[in-house]
């Protein structure tokens, strides 16, 4: 693995085959997906530095305000290093109030690429700033599906990239 950084290598490491077998996600090269424990997930959002990643950081340090199955990292300034990758939680019972993960299984069959295609609509995201209110023309006052102005600001370009990728991919 000469040539890797070591964020890439721990991920590559912590990779999960997917519980399910038909669950292998199309994805693009510039943005892969990985299959982590709930655990790990929260451990790579923790952490500052490789360094600290290798030391297994708390698991609950981060908290989220909604619950979800998959996580698009965008590297913060200070370690801009870090690869955005798509992490999809196949944990099993590591649910906890600091980490509101669920499996991605519990989608059911064929939902893993769409929620691929969620996370990919924030990766390609063109606004410099997605959690600034009014970056989006509804200017934060708008809800949808119980979704907050600003919890939506957030979501619309991955819910479009998802809902986009369902109308045209019937489930299974």
């Amino acid at each position: 693995m000469p040539g890797k950084d070591l964020w890439t290598r721990w991920i590559e490491a912590k990779s999960q085959t997917p519980l399910l077998g038909n669950e292998i996600i199309n994805e693009r090269k510039e943005y892969p997906a990985h299959y982590l424990s709930a655990k790990d997930v929260m451990r790579f959002l923790s952490s500052d530095s490789p360094w600290e990643l290798f030391q297994e950081p708390d698991p609950r340090a981060n908290q989220f305000d909604y619950p979800t199955s998959a996580i698009n990292k965008s590297p913060a300034p200070w370690n801009s290093d870090m690869p955005e990758v798509a992490m999809l939680n196949q944990g099993v019972g590591e649910q906890s109030p600091w980490a509101p993960l669920y499996p991605v299984q519990q989608l059911g069959p064929g939902a893993a690429q769409g929620v691929y295609e969620h996370e990919y609509g924030h990766y390609k995201d063109p606004r410099p700033n997605p959690y600034k209110a009014n970056s989006f023309p509804n200017h934060g006052f708008t809800t949808f599906g119980g979704l907050s102005g600003g919890l939506l600001q957030r979501e619309f370009p991955a819910m479009v990239a998802e809902e986009n990728y369902w109308h045209n991919n019937e489930r299974r």
